[in-house]
């Protein structure tokens, strides 16, 4: 029966190491058992695993060697003090080896009684009841050895334990098995189909939790998806895992309204449904407790719940904020590789006409006709970023959503060598000191460990916020972080300590300025009841205001600095108002902050005791120098509105009703500092928080790790456009780079 003994975080910590140790043991072939041991102040001193196999050495048992270890490296009174975690309770070897150098309490995960009965378990189920016993008695260790205090069995972990235990029973069984059919030369198809469904009903893991992964993709998501195309492509045996589920029809997603119903797509593949998931979604978003912000948990990631917009970076965003190896020049391949696969349109719509054009006429007459801006291609002029307008590029493909969804996992579907497993939660990289073995995750409530091939890679994709929540959460990251995860974190002895894990954190600076005007006609996407000809326009050919979300039109502009950097500000029309102006005659102007900005915040975890990763404070304005650089630019495109104010506004062209037109840059400024439903909105566009030549190097290795990368928005500078494309060419070249080193 389970230890009546209360158990404390960090002692449950050192007995969930023992489990992954076993794991680790049960990958390489061997037993699994593994242990920790700790001093009197349960700080961690050294670990083994059960290495019976590996090296042919039936005395290899982790409590065996860690008593012969302390015998060689502690005195006798540190051992009295010292306390061994085991994930098996000793064999009556261990227990004498124990009891003669002198060490101090055992706690153990399972007890002899329930290992032998669990045996037994297992034998029956595999109709191999026959198989011999241990040569040794298994004795409990109080009658080998009276003297030595032990406290155990762990119930909370025993599911975690039992399962490793039958796994090792199933593939001896098979191995077994497996010898007799080939000594005896049996062909039967019959037999061979009993034998393995006799192991098939046992499996309590699918087959691809036990292979050997040369990458393992953690995240489904933009730049996941690319990087394990591009692996497997290149011949690597591939494991792509994601947490959530189906997102895009093609996935096998039906979340949808009614009217979706007849078809194959679900409510992700339609461009004019992107501002409903603001509303809600039942299997798209993350959960509570996997990250604290707004983002897709589900094949794709945030690539399937965004608008789509999809623009090239201008080539200063490379130049000016990327080191050495990542300049323009340097991704002009990886670029050229993504637009093959995925391009850019400017025609959203499949009968070549523009829809919901009274809010692009009116902000074009005010931008190009009286503020001078030009009127650009931003396909045709990538780099021209500065004071200029046009039609916002989108990512879709035949009227509907686009992105790595659609084009680069339908290729890596096709291989053999690639495997997309969806419910995975990846706990942790199981690493020492920056070299990774394997992954714990949890699939349908069982915790499994996952394991790399020899020279494998991790790819660790699982966003700005994510990715640097897994790397501390794996052992990886600033040391008085790391100090703080007694519940979860591997042992000091398996630190990586990299101070910019999480460093840097941004997202754009948000402001909603609503404008009306006699001209506009506002235009609401409805989920559940679209006009009628609306409908049946996108639902017949994929034409009409559903084949486009709300955007419908963009510019940009920059500050200059006194340092000699420049502040990249960018603004979109929106087809409707906000909040509280929403009558027909009003649009929504977004305003944001984008390259240059001065602000950044860090990746946090919480303070719960749940350690979720979050955005710290400080990411928007906490340097006052990016609220004025904004306000300087929306007071000099004010200048160029009719005269008015919100009570009185103007018959002709645009008035700003929450910010008045003849607001000074200080007022402005205030304004959009001051948090409220209009400003310091949280876009949801989070990066650069693992930078590269920071916290990954060029081949986006984590720095002070041998075989653990990043690759997504985390190790993007900020972007003078939305980031989708950036983290695309970063996902192209990221896997570029990975598979360079992979030949050294």
């Amino acid at each position: 029966m389970p230890s009546s003994h209360t158990f404390t975080s960090t002692e449950l910590t050192h007995l969930r190491r023992t489990v992954e140790l076993a794991g680790e043991a049960l990958e390489a072939g061997d037993a699994p058992f593994g242990s920790v041991l700790v001093d009197h102040r349960n700080v961690f001193l050294h670990e083994d695993r059960n290495r019976i196999r590996s090296m042919n050495d039936a005395t290899r048992h982790p409590e065996f060697e860690l008593a012969r270890w302390a015998a060689e490296n502690m005195t006798a009174e540190d051992r009295q003090a010292a306390t061994m975690y085991t994930s098996g309770e000793h064999c009556p070897m261990c227990a004498a080896a124990q009891a003669w150098v002198g060490l101090g309490r055992i706690v153990y995960v399972a007890s002899a009684e329930q290992l032998e009965g669990w045996l037994g378990e297992f034998r029956r189920e595999l109709g191999d009841e026959e198989k011999g016993r241990t040569p040794v008695a298994d004795l409990p260790v109080r009658t080998v050895a009276p003297g030595v205090e032990v406290v155990g069995p762990v119930a909370e972990l025993e599911t975690q334990i039992k399962a490793l235990h039958r796994r090792t029973e199933i593939k001896e069984f098979a191995d077994e098995l497996n010898v007799i059919l080939l000594r005896s030369k049996m062909k039967s198809p019959a037999l061979w189909l009993a034998a393995t469904a006799s192991l098939s009903s046992a499996a309590p893991l699918a087959d691809w939790a036990n292979q050997k992964w040369d990458a393992i993709v953690i995240g489904a998501g933009t730049a996941g998806i690319i990087v394990a195309d591009r692996l497997s492509e290149a011949g690597k045996k591939t494991l792509l895992l994601e947490i959530g589920g189906p997102s895009y029809g093609i996935t096998g997603g039906t979340e949808r309204p009614e009217w979706l119903n007849e078809t194959s797509i679900s409510r992700v593949d339609v461009p004019g449904l992107y501002k409903s998931i603001f509303s809600g979604s039942e299997t798209l978003l993350c959960p509570p407790g996997i990250v604290n912000s707004y983002q897709a948990c589900t094949i794709g990631g945030n690539s399937a719940i965004n608008a789509g917009l999809y623009f090239q970076p201008p080539a200063s965003d490379w130049d000016e904020w990327h080191p050495e190896g990542w300049k323009s020049a340097d991704v002009q391949g990886a670029t050229s590789r993504l637009l093959a696969k995925q391009e850019s349109v400017t025609e959203y719509s499949r009968d070549d006409k523009f829809y919901l054009q009274s809010g692009y006429d009116a902000a074009k007459e005010w931008l190009v006709g009286s503020a001078g801006f030009s009127d650009v291609s931003f396909n045709d002029e990538p780099d021209n970023k500065d004071r200029v307008f046009g039609r916002p590029s989108y990512n879709y493909i035949d009227g509907q959503r686009g992105g790595p969804v659609r084009t680069y996992l339908q290729d890596a579907l096709k291989r053999d060598n690639f495997r997309l497993e969806t419910g995975v939660r990846v706990r942790r990289i199981n690493q020492v000191r920056g070299v990774a073995s394997s992954v714990q995750a949890t699939v349908n409530n069982c915790n499994i460990s996952i394991p790399l091939s020899l020279n494998g890679r991790v790819i660790v994709s699982a966003g700005a916020i994510g990715s640097p929540g897994l790397l501390m959460h794996s052992g990886i990251g600033p040391s008085k972080v790391l100090s703080t995860l007694p519940t979860t974190g591997p042992p000091l002895s398996s630190w990586v300590v990299n101070s910019e894990v999480g460093e840097g954190l941004f997202d754009n600076p948000n402001t909603f300025i609503e404008l009306s005007g006699p001209s506009i006609e506002s235009y609401t996407h409805s989920y559940d009841n679209p006009v009628p000809a609306d409908r049946d326009l996108y639902l017949d050919s994929r034409s009409g205001p559903y084949a486009v979300a709300s955007q419908t039109s963009v510019f940009w502009g920059y500050v200059p600095n006194p340092d000699g950097t420049r502040t990249g500000v960018q603004g979109t029309i929106d087809s409707s108002g906000f909040g509280a102006f929403t009558a027909n005659n009003t649009i929504t102007m977004n305003i944001y902050g984008t390259s240059g900005l001065y602000s950044t915040g860090r990746v946090a975890l919480s303070d719960d005791g749940n350690f979720v990763p979050s955005a710290s404070a400080g990411v928007y304005y906490s340097d006052p120098r990016d609220g004025m650089n904004i306000a300087t630019f929306i007071h000099s495109i004010f200048q160029h509105l009719p005269s008015s104010t919100p009570e009185a506004p103007s018959t002709v062209g645009l008035t700003p009703l929450n910010i008045p037109r003849h607001s000074t840059v200080e007022e402005i400024y205030n304004y959009i500092t001051t948090y409220s439903a209009y400003a310091v909105g949280s876009v949801q566009h989070w990066s650069s928080s693992c930078r590269i030549g920071r916290c990954v190097d060029a081949d986006t290795r984590v720095i002070g790790a041998t075989n653990i990368h990043v690759v997504d928005a985390s190790i993007v500078s900020p972007l003078t456009v939305n980031p989708q494309f950036g983290v695309m060419v970063a996902a192209e070249k990221g896997a570029e780079r990975i598979l360079a080193t992979w030949a050294l």
